[in-house]
């Protein structure tokens, strides 16, 4: 829908309007008394209010633009820093940042000192590899370059926490199939203490609690 909204607008619908000509009479010599040389206009040096307002508006796209490669860079940094180990398909790195358990590309990424038991551990797991699976990252990036090109959009925040939102809901109805809906919902509660935000990450408690609990209890119909 995001890129649609960018690709409607784009779309040429002068072909389907029929084309109305009006005919006007000539009349010879009519106009020639307008034949004045035009003015000679003196160029205005200062800038106008839409150059400096494009200005401003291209510096924050800019500086938006720096702080996205400097979390692309963060999330390679943490890649090649962690402690790695195979996990199927997927590659689990241990890392000391603060972000308990989260997934980007085909990368788990968990906390050393995160204290769950196993059993929780492996819910998790089944949540981020639903990540993985649905190729929500893909989702994020997009989300993230839409964000630099209309930053002043206040639709495009709703829409990337939207997104986000639906993103966990997905993983969440996965997680239920495996075990029952109390015993996830106080997972969800427990790790909810335990988040730092990073925009490209699919992490496992940052989206709305109180929502993803009333969606985990909502009944099919």
């Amino acid at each position: 829908t995001l890129l649609l909204s960018i690709i409607i607008p784009l779309i040429d619908l002068s072909s389907f309007r029929p084309e109305v000509v009006n005919q006007l009479p000539v009349v010879a010599n009519a106009l020639s008394f307008m034949q004045v040389p035009p003015p000679q206009a003196v160029p205005d040096q200062s800038l106008s209010l839409t150059e400096v307002f494009f200005i401003v508006y291209g510096l924050i796209a800019l500086m938006l633009s720096f702080k996205f490669i400097m979390t692309i860079r963060s999330l390679i940094t943490l890649v090649k820093k962690g402690e790695r180990e195979s996990y199927g398909k997927y590659t689990m790195i241990y890392t000391d940042k603060q972000i308990l358990i989260a997934s980007f590309f085909k990368y788990i990424f968990i906390e050393k000192s995160m204290k769950f038991e196993k059993e929780s551990l492996d819910y998790m797991l089944i949540h981020e590899k639903k990540h993985i699976r649905d190729f929500h990252f893909i989702d994020l990036i997009i989300v993230e370059v839409i964000k630099i090109v209309f930053w002043i959009n206040p639709f495009v925040y709703l829409h990337s926490f939207s997104i986000k939102s639906v993103h966990e809901y997905i993983c969440d109805q996965e997680v239920v199939r495996y075990t029952t809906p109390e015993s996830y919902e106080k997972l969800l509660i427990k790790s909810f203490f335990n988040q730092v935000g990073m925009p490209l990450l699919s992490q496992f408690s940052e989206t709305s609690i109180k929502s993803r609990l009333n969606m985990i209890k909502k009944q099919n119909t």
